[in-house]
């Protein structure tokens, strides 16, 4: 008997008229079986014949391998697509593909979720057992024995300690006489005017104390300002905050976009902040007193990457939209602006001349740009998925891309 893998979830959607039949066209795919999408009956996904008539009896096959799910023309004339593009054999699919039997056939819309293994903690108890202290002996038979004080300081250990006061020696016994006695009455007179113990009696000594940790019991406390201030300890804000790591202070806090913030950019000169937001808005910020310069629009989309030319006076913007912008820092024009992918770019990097600037993008390719003329200069393909990181080595002779399929690469710019 099989066992499906909870972990890897999918589910195959037909692309119908309505959201009512969408629904009712949703199939959860199988993890352990191959699944076979066809006009034969004998299909895990068994289309209509009459109305499907360009899909084959058995046209196309989805199944899980080592995590990752992959799609497989089964031989068919008029062949699958994925994103309008033509699959080759087990071609890996990702969350959001297009899957389109034919050229005019039916149009599936792919969706997954892949969990990453989780690490279990069992509860644990933890014990420390330390001798009671001894029984101090009584000042004189009329005062009751005093007990023990337990402070607990906080949750932590050692941090349950328990406060007993220094025994004191016991009295020498006092001789019958009339001088003696004088003393006795003033030293019992002394003995009545204490009345509580004075710090400096007091001695700390660990008490028993048993801990039953459980991730559970584990919370933290959101903290707006930096607890402690030593160089030692950062305290992290949950807004958008600016933070001097040396001392681990707050410089100040830059005013909230509209929505989620997909990107940020120093400039060289570390005068100006850039942040591209959900909004499809790119905002620069004055960084000694946290103002706003200027708003850039013109993305059709919302940008996922931005990069400052080594001077400063470029940047650079890319985005879901598949296009990059080019803008003038000093007047916030734009210079220019060109399709350069065929789905959206996740990252952007110039190169230390400033001269070039490389591309990444879900489309699994790396592009590098001539940045005078925004002509192509060459097109870098090798990964499995789509590319999420690019940077240049000091020297900019050499290009490191990274991306989904936790693969990292390194690239030679020099043309042979």
């Amino acid at each position: 008997m099989t066992t499906e893998h909870n972990g890897n979830w999918a589910t195959l959607t037909l692309k119908t008229g309505s959201i009512e039949q969408s629904a009712a066209k949703k199939h959860i795919l199988s993890t352990v079986e191959n699944t076979v999408i066809g006009r034969s009956p004998d299909c895990q996904i068994a289309l209509d014949p009459h109305e499907f008539v360009t899909v084959s009896r058995r046209h196309a096959e989805i199944k899980l391998v080592d995590a990752s799910w992959q799609i497989n023309d089964l031989g068919t004339t008029n062949g699958t697509l994925v994103n309008d593009r033509p699959v080759s054999n087990n071609q890996q699919l990702e969350s959001g593909d297009r899957i389109i039997l034919g050229a005019k056939g039916p149009e599936f819309s792919f969706e997954c979720l892949t969990l990453n293994a989780t690490v279990m903690v069992q509860p644990s108890e933890i014990k420390v057992d330390i001798p009671e202290p001894e029984p101090s002996p009584s000042k004189s038979e009329n005062k009751p024995t005093e007990t023990p004080e337990v402070v607990a300081a906080n949750a932590t250990i050692p941090a349950v300690q328990e406060i007993v006061k220094e025994p004191e020696p016991a009295q020498a016994p006092i001789a019958k006489n009339a001088k003696d006695r004088v003393k006795e009455q003033k030293l019992s007179a002394e003995n009545e005017s204490i009345a509580e113990p004075k710090p400096e009696d007091q001695k700390l000594t660990p008490a028993k104390a048993v801990v039953n940790a459980t991730v559970s019991e584990i919370k933290t406390t959101p903290v707006s300002k930096p607890v402690n201030t030593s160089p030692n300890t950062l305290a992290v804000d949950s807004g958008k905050s600016l933070w001097n790591l040396i001392s681990a202070t707050e410089l100040g806090q830059i005013a909230e976009n509209s929505q989620s913030v997909l990107a940020l950019a120093f400039s060289p000169d570390a005068q100006v902040l850039v942040s591209a937001a959900k909004d499809k808005t790119i905002k620069l910020w004055n960084i000694s007193n946290q103002a706003e310069i200027a708003t850039l629009t013109g993305h059709k989309l919302a940008a996922n990457a931005l990069a400052f030319s080594p001077d400063g006076q470029i940047l650079a913007s890319g985005g879901a939209d598949k296009t990059i912008k080019l803008w003038n820092i000093s007047n916030q024009a734009e210079i220019a602006s060109f399709s350069a992918h065929k789905l959206a770019i996740e990252s952007l990097a110039f190169s230390p001349d400033g001269q070039t600037l490389a591309s990444g993008s879900k489309d699994k390719t790396i592009r590098l740009w001539n940045v005078a003329n925004q002509a192509e200069i060459a097109v870098l393909t090798g990964h499995k998925q789509g590319i999420s990181s690019i940077n240049f080595s000091p020297d900019g002779q050499t290009i490191a891309s990274a991306g989904a399929d936790q693969t990292i690469r390194l690239w030679n710019k020099k043309r042979n």
